[in-house]
This record gives C-alpha cells, sequence and structure tokens, in this order.
C-alpha cells in the first residue's frame, strides 16, 4: 500500500485545526448553557492532621461563622478545631484540643461539640468506654483568645465518681449546647435527669452556675416511669427544647419534647408555650432529633413522617407549624430519627443513600423544596454512616467517623451558586432565588425576586398599589388605575 506522507499530514493537520475549533466552540457551548445536572458545589474531605487511627473523627460537628470543631471521641479523644481559608474558601486545621488531663484515661472526650462564637462547650460523658470506679462524665467549657486565637479551658463540670466496683451512671456531658454565653449540659444520675445550665458573667467573665433544671421522668404519663434518658437539646436566644426518651413500668417507649425560656435577670428556666398543631409532650413515637436556628425549631416526626418546623412568633410568644414545610417532600428520609441540622432558610437531612439533602425555602413564596443531594463518594466507602451534620451559610459538614478503620473523616460541602443561576452566592443578591440577571430597582441588599419592599418605601408590595414608585403608596386598586399587579415571581427550583 502507497501512502502519501504529505498528504496524510496535511489532514491530520486539518483533522487536528477542526477538532480543536470543535473543541473550544463545545466548552464556549458549556460555559454560556445552564446543565440541569450541573452541581454547584464544592467538595473536600477532612481528616486529622495526625490521622490518628480508631478515633471516630468527625462524630460530633458544630460550625459557627467560619470557624468549625469536629469531636473525636474514642480512644484517647480529641476536638480539633478548623478555620475557613478566606482565599479559597476551604477549611484548615488550627488546633487540636488534647483531652483535660482530669477526663484522661477514656472519658469520651469529643463524644459532644457545641461552638458559637467565641465560646465552645464540649461533652465527655465517659458512656461507651467507662469502667469500675470511674468519674461519670464532664464536661468542658473553652473560650477563644483574642490575642492569639487559640482555644482555652475556661471551666469544668464534673460528675459523680461510681463505687471501685460499679460502672458510674451517664453523668453530665452527653448532650451540651452554647449560645450567647449561656451554656446548657445534660446531666443524668441513674434516677435523675437533670439539665446544668452556666452563664457567663459579663462583669467578670467567669461563667457562673444557675438553676438546675429537674426533668420530671412522670410528669405526663399515668405509668410510673422507671427509667429516662435525655436525648437531644436545642439552645437558640434564650429558648430550650429538651428531648426526652422515657421507659415506663410496662416496657414501653416514648419520647417526649420540653419548652423552657430562660430568665437572664434570675438566672432561671420557665416552663414555654406549648406547639401549636402537635402534641408537645408526646412529638411522636419515634422522636429523637431537635434543630433550632434563631426563631425555628425543626423535629422529627413519627415514623413515615418527615421532620417538622415549627416558627416563634415573638409578638405573642407562640410556636406554630409551618404549613409550607410539607412532609411529603421528605420521601427520601425514611428513618424517623435522621441527623438533622437548619441555618435560616435550609434544612439538612440524613437520607437512606448514605448521604444528605438540602431542602431550601423561597424568600417570595415561603415553600420549601429539595434542591441538592450531597453524595459521601468522595470517600471511596458505599453508604457510610453519617453521625453528624452542621451548616452555616454556604458551608454544610457531614461526620463519618467509622470509615477507614474508626479513623473517621468529614465530607465538607461548600455551595457556591445554590439557586444555579450563575451568580455565586457570596456575589448574589437573593443567594436562595434564581435571579441571573440580578434586577434591583432600589439598589438595596437584595434583588427584586426575593425583595418584599421594590421600591424601598416601607410598604411591601402585595400592600403597594405603586410597587415601583416610592412616593406613592396607594392602596391596590381594582379599576385599572395604577401599576399591572407585579409578575408572580420565579420559585426555586423551578424559575
Amino acid at each position: 500500500m502507497n501512502i502519501n506522507c504529505n498528504s496524510a499530514t496535511r489532514d491530520l493537520t486539518n483533522f487536528r485545526s477542526h477538532s480543536l475549533l470543535v473543541s473550544m466552540l463545545l466548552w464556549v457551548f458549556l460555559l454560556l448553557t445552564p446543565l440541569a445536572n450541573a452541581s454547584p458545589l464544592f467538595g473536600e474531605v477532612l481528616q486529622a492532621s495526625d490521622s490518628s487511627p480508631r478515633n471516630a473523627y468527625g462524630y460530633s460537628v458544630s460550625i459557627s461563622g467560619d470557624t468549625a470543631a469536629i469531636g473525636a471521641w474514642f480512644g484517647d479523644g480529641a476536638v480539633y478545631i478548623m478555620q475557613l481559608d478566606p482565599a479559597t474558601g476551604a477549611w484548615q486545621e488550627t488546633q487540636k484540643i488534647e483531652t483535660p488531663e482530669i477526663a484522661a484515661g477514656r472519658a469520651n472526650f469529643g463524644f459532644s461539640v457545641w461552638l458559637d462564637g467565641d465560646q465552645l462547650v464540649v461533652g465527655a460523658p465517659n458512656i461507651i468506654l467507662s469502667r469500675p470506679g470511674a468519674v461519670s462524665g464532664f464536661a468542658f467549657i473553652y473560650e477563644r483568645d483574642s490575642v492569639d486565637g487559640t482555644w482555652q479551658l475556661v471551666n469544668t463540670t464534673e460528675g459523680e465518681t461510681a463505687a471501685p466496683d460499679e460502672f458510674p451512671s451517664q453523668g453530665p456531658g452527653r448532650e451540651v449546647v452554647v449560645d450567647q454565653g449561656l451554656a446548657v449540659i445534660s446531666r443524668d444520675d441513674g434516677d435523675t435527669d437533670s439539665i446544668l445550665t452556666y452563664e457567663k458573667d459579663l462583669m467578670t467573665g467567669t461563667w457562673v452556675q444557675t438553676e438546675t433544671l429537674i426533668i420530671d421522668q412522670s410528669a405526663n404519663t399515668d405509668i410510673d416511669a422507671v427509667a429516662s434518658n435525655i436525648t437531644a437539646l436545642a439552645l437558640a436566644n434564650d429558648r430550650l427544647a429538651v428531648g426526652v426518651s422515657i421507659n415506663d413500668s410496662n416496657g414501653l417507649s416514648r419520647f417526649e419534647l420540653r419548652l423552657f425560656e430562660y430568665n437572664r435577670e434570675l438566672g432561671t428556666w420557665d416552663a414555654s408555650a406549648q406547639l401549636d398543631g402537635v402534641d408537645a409532650p408526646n412529638v411522636a413515637a419515634n422522636f429523637r432529633r431537635l434543630a433550632m436556628d434563631n426563631n425555628q425549631l425543626l423535629i422529627t416526626g413519627a415514623a413515615g413522617e418527615g421532620p417538622i418546623l415549627f416558627s416563634y412568633d415573638t409578638q405573642t410568644a407562640q410556636w406554630s407549624r409551618d404549613t409550607n414545610f410539607s412532609t411529603d417532600i421528605f420521601n427520601v428520609v425514611s428513618e424517623p430519627n435522621a441527623i438533622l441540622n437548619i441555618d435560616g432558610s435550609r434544612v439538612v437531612l440524613r437520607d437512606d443513600r448514605g448521604g444528605a439533602t438540602v431542602f431550601e425555602r423561597n424568600g417570595a413564596t415561603g415553600r420549601w423544596a429539595e434542591t441538592l443531594q450531597l453524595s459521601t463518594t468522595l470517600l471511596g466507602v458505599d453508604t457510610p454512616t453519617v453521625t453528624s451534620i452542621d451548616l452555616e451559610g454556604d458551608h454544610i459538614l457531614l461526620g463519618t467517623p467509622y470509615v477507614d478503620d474508626f479513623t473517621g473523616a468529614l465530607v465538607a460541602y461548600r455551595l457556591d451558586d445554590l439557586d444555579s443561576d450563575g451568580v455565586a452566592a457570596i456575589d448574589d443578591n437573593c443567594p436562595s432565588d434564581f435571579n441571573p440577571t440580578q434586577e434591583n430597582f432600589d439598589a438595596d441588599l437584595l434583588g427584586d425576586v426575593c425583595d418584599l419592599d421594590d421600591d424601598n418605601d416601607g410598604v411591601e408590595d402585595n400592600s403597594d398599589g405603586f410597587p415601583l414608585d416610592p412616593d406613592r403608596q396607594d392602596a391596590p386598586v381594582s379599576n385599572g388605575s395604577g401599576e399591572p399587579p407585579l409578575t408572580p415571581r420565579p420559585s426555586w427550583p423551578f424559575g
């Protein structure tokens, strides 16, 4: 066979040029065309810097601002502090908090963590690896040093010491929360469930123990309770929700929700109003989880029913059920005690696929919808167990402590463009609502899509006959005068 080398070379050159042109056109097309299945996520796997084997890194996790605390309770126990790199948005480990000497010897330090600004509470309840004669548990309060940014121990709570031949009861530290200088720690001394309360004295800077809240086991039952256990705490704006598991003398179990409000002047707790639309004492047969953010409370529902969201009205001091948070959108969650969390208009739930699902509320319509599925495939493990979820802003952390022979890991996601409108969340004037043009009539911080008062005249658009004229606030009329009604705003994810 004869081959014309010059012709073959020329054809090859033409082919390459053509291929390059096609590739360039394809990339331009991809950049300019929104992809229906494109993921606006940046994901990374985080592990402890020392890669200590079998420490269950990620069993507990808490985010506040640009800081995260990761509990690793197994073995010696530790808490790892992570900071967001402002340039890259990635997490960097800045400090490892070792188990304090007083709790050394497998106290499960890091079993629970809660972070709020410059305050951190760590629980070491000593319930997994306890031994006869041990202390029942500990809780530790840390504060961030304003000079060097390191975390320093400022308060210690110690449980009872068991007899040399007896195992300790649960003690303090299984559940911990802290919010605005108020720390709440669960404590179980066998026959008594209680809430330990510590408040930071603004004058002295020290943490002072105030009222101990006793959780009565049999307050809402006709059958004698024989055992109980505080399974969940949620705290925000001095409002506390307590989940309690109770076993009665018939061998039956149920789960109750108790609501309290803290009086800072007196340092005492008051029973709060009941939830509207749900039996507050006995929330659900399988109640387990709680999450609270500002004026919102998220609880698990009964088997086969998704979580339930309540909103708190500061004027009436009442909780009411969010009917837009319909349980039929949670068909991906079958387990009633799913790990969950909430931050503003975003909810994250552990799902049955080994990852988590994000639900988002539309700012204009109030409706909730599933927006993203967070996979843990980055770990290379089929359906790893997610034991902790926390989120703040555009960052979500999923804790998976049982991978790699209990070494554990975190899957960290950064949601750069949740509404997929081509504008990064940090630059988006409606980060949760589709608005690629970023139209903003009154040039304020909110775009027209999510701004309820487009002309910034103090009258919301639905009550303003001239929503784009700040000099007129006439009521809407039906005789054709005034501006035409606004076009319905797009609802995510259908925008």
